[in-house]
């Protein structure tokens, strides 16, 4: 089976919109317990409940969004890099051996 990066993108995003609804979720089921199980019919109750639940909840999103956003781009450099080394060696290996051995002895420092 051949490694598709587009493929474990589609498969992170599903799981941060699974996390995303969950989070909405959760929050909202709570709400509607605690004002219609246990009473709480204060607006000051309501907006405490699900502001700690939702600033909870958005963070752990964002927090779990930002770390997918983050490794695809690191994903995408490694396979560029794959790319790019596989064709020098495919450009050393046209060269004669005196020649490739004075490429691989040029230095590349900055």
């Amino acid at each position: 089976m051949a490694y598709n990066p587009q493929d474990v993108e589609i498969t992170r995003m599903k799981y941060a919109l699974i996390i995303a609804i969950s989070g909405i979720g959760v929050s909202a089921s709570l709400v509607l317990l605690l004002v219609f199980g246990a009473g709480m019919r204060s607006s000051a109750d309501i907006v405490a409940i699900v502001g700690a639940f939702t600033g909870v909840s958005g963070t752990l999103v964002g927090t779990f969004l930002g770390l997918q956003v983050g490794s695809s781009g690191r994903e995408q450099e490694r396979n560029e890099r794959r790319v790019a080394e596989k064709k020098i060696n495919m450009a050393l290996g046209t060269l004669n051996e005196q020649q490739a051995e004075k490429v691989m002895d040029m230095d590349t420092s900055p």
